[in-house]
C-alpha cells in the first residue's frame, strides 16, 4: 500500500481502488445528506400542520368571543359597579402591619367588607396575646377573637405554632348615619 504525502509535489495517480473509495465516500455522504434532509422536511411539515391547527383553534375562539362579547358587555358594567360599591379601603388594613410583634409571622390576611381573617405563626404565646391586644386597640375593628391555635411539625420535626384570628371590621357608615 502506497502512502500519499500531499506536501510533496508528486503527481497523483488514480487507481481503480482510489476511484472506488472516492465514489463510495461521496455516495455515502450524499445518502446521509438525503436522509437528513428527508427527516428534516418531515419534521417541518409536522410543525406546519401543528401551527395550522393552532391558528384554526385560535380563529374559532376569536369568533366565539366576538359573538359572546356583545352579551358580556352589559354584564361587565354591572360587575364594575358591584366592585366599586363593595370596595375595600386597603389603607385602613395596612394598620395591621404596625401591630405585628417581632416574633409573629403572618401567612395570610383574608379581607372582606365585614371581617378579616389573619393566619400565621408565632414563637411564644405571649407574642400572640400581644398581637391580639394591639389589634383590639385599633379603631377599625369592633371585635377581635382568637379562633384557633395549633402545634404542627415541619419536615425537620421542629414545632411550628400557628394561629388564626378573626376580627369584625368597624362599619364607619353606621357612625355617619347616627351623627
Amino acid at each position: 500500500m502506497e502512502h500519499i504525502n500531499f506536501l510533496e509535489k508528486k503527481s497523483f495517480h488514480f487507481t481503480y481502488m482510489t476511484m472506488v473509495l472516492f465514489f463510495a465516500v461521496y455516495a455515502s455522504g450524499f445518502a446521509a445528506l438525503f436522509i437528513f434532509q428527508t427527516i428534516h422536511m418531515h419534521s417541518l411539515e409536522a410543525r406546519i400542520s401543528e401551527e395550522e391547527k393552532a391558528v384554526d383553534e385560535l380563529s374559532s375562539q376569536s369568533q366565539k368571543s366576538e359573538n359572546s362579547s356583545s352579551a358580556k358587555d352589559s354584564g361587565s358594567l354591572e360587575k364594575i359597579m358591584n366592585v366599586v360599591d363593595n370596595k375595600i379601603e386597603w389603607s385602613k388594613y395596612l394598620e395591621i402591619i404596625s401591630t405585628i410583634p417581632d416574633r409573629v409571622w403572618l401567612n395570610e390576611i383574608k379581607l372582606s367588607k365585614e371581617k378579616v381573617l389573619i393566619t400565621g405563626n408565632y414563637a411564644d404565646t405571649k407574642d400572640v396575646v400581644e398581637f391580639l391586644e394591639k389589634l383590639k386597640k385599633k379603631h377599625i375593628f369592633e371585635e377581635v377573637v382568637l379562633r384557633s391555635t395549633q402545634v404542627d411539625k415541619n419536615k425537620d420535626q421542629q414545632e411550628i405554632l400557628t394561629f388564626a384570628i378573626e376580627a369584625i371590621i368597624h362599619d364607619e357608615r353606621s357612625d355617619k348615619k347616627t351623627k
